[in-house]
């Protein structure tokens, strides 16, 4: 799959998958992606990507074992939160304008997720399901935004503003 589109944006796609080998029991799926595209303002910028892959083992028709992992990962650079009107007036600075800083606005982020999920069927109405999943992943970097009176005759104030953020969840 490929999209081309506005801001110089390409994004590819590739999702495939099928069984290794001819008994059925061993399947598998792969699905990636990227994405880049440049923002409506001047050093705006966004790029990410994903990697997501399973594989299920079936030893009997009864039950099924699925481990799986996704990974995706994000960078920006640029923003313009907060940016002012112009006499009330919204959307009338031009493209170049930035609250931005070509310098400092970089913030990525980055999600983890596993999960292995064990399934078996009794007959026709009773099946049990059990899984664990945990996920993790980080946000964070700097960024610049409007100050709360952002403007003063001609002169924009901003605010420097930097996240680190983790996170983490561990499920069953």
């Amino acid at each position: 799959n490929a999209g081309f589109g506005s801001y110089n944006m390409v994004r590819l796609a590739a999702d495939f998958g099928g069984m290794l080998k001819k008994s059925g029991k061993i399947s598998y799926r792969l699905n990636a992606g990227v994405h880049n595209q440049e923002r409506a303002f001047q050093f705006g910028k966004a790029f990410r990507y994903f990697i997501c892959a399973a594989a299920n083992y079936a030893p009997g028709k009864k039950t099924s074992i699925t481990a799986e992992y996704n990974y995706m990962y994000g960078r920006r650079s640029g923003n313009n939160d907060y940016l002012p009107s112009i006499d009330g007036k919204m959307f009338v600075l031009p493209r170049n304008f930035a609250v931005a800083d070509a310098a400092t606005d970089k913030l990525t982020s980055t999600d983890n997720y596993y999960r292995v999920q064990l399934k078996h069927s009794f007959n026709d109405n009773w099946r049990l399901i059990a899984q664990g999943a945990f996920a993790n992943g980080t946000y964070g970097g700097y960024m610049l935004n409007t100050d709360s009176d952002a403007v003063s005759n001609d002169t924009l104030y901003r605010a420097s503003n930097f996240d680190d953020f983790r996170n983490f969840l561990w499920t069953s």
